[in-house]
């Protein structure tokens, strides 16, 4: 069995203001402590792998805030969902395995545009490279190491990797994190 989780990484560097946004909407999360930019979001509603819910979240954070948000998806470390909202529009989804709940034989990743996401979340970042790892379905066996190549690519926050609510609730704290530097609402 693997890896189940969801977060938001958002390009807005005021946790506070990330939380009261938050919390003025009743959801219960937790926040990572900015890096360069950039906060990590766990919302523990979300952790039940509803599309639905993930995109009311990432709407949320983005329309509030004004900023970016990449929403993800890892179920069962089988298919990776990345969605990016930016003002309150969804503006990119990618899927590494669209053709997972249905019975066909698998094509291959879709959707997720490179130059978008290096341009909203890291113009300075290799886009070949970016592309290079959405796209490879051989070098991935796990949601999570495709999941941690494009963070990487990118620049973005580790701390997005393998960990969601659920976990961190868990006393799985992601690598980097020291567990009194986490911002709870509720």
């Amino acid at each position: 069995m693997g890896n189940y989780y969801t977060n938001f990484t958002v390009k807005h560097g005021v946790a506070q203001e990330i939380a009261e946004a938050l919390s003025q909407a009743g959801r219960t999360a937790i926040l990572s402590p900015p890096l360069n930019g950039f906060v990590v979001v766990y919302d523990m509603a979300c952790e039940g792998q509803d599309l639905a819910e993930l995109e009311s979240v990432g709407n949320l954070l983005s329309s509030t805030l004004g900023c970016s948000v990449l929403g993800v998806m890892n179920h069962g470390d089988d298919v990776l969902l990345l969605i990016v909202f930016d003002c309150g529009e969804v503006i990119d989804e990618y899927n590494s395995c669209p053709d997972y709940f249905v019975d066909k034989e698998p094509e291959g990743p879709v959707g997720g545009n490179s130059e978008l996401l290096c341009r909203v979340f890291s113009p300075k970042a290799n886009l070949a490279e970016l592309e290079r790892v959405l796209r490879d379905d051989e070098e991935y066996v796990f949601a999570f190491e495709r999941h941690e190549a494009i963070v990487n690519t990118l620049g973005l926050p580790g701390f997005a990797v393998a960990s969601g609510y659920k976990y961190i609730e868990q006393g799985e704290i992601p690598e980097g994190i020291d567990p009194s530097d986490l911002l709870r609402v509720r």
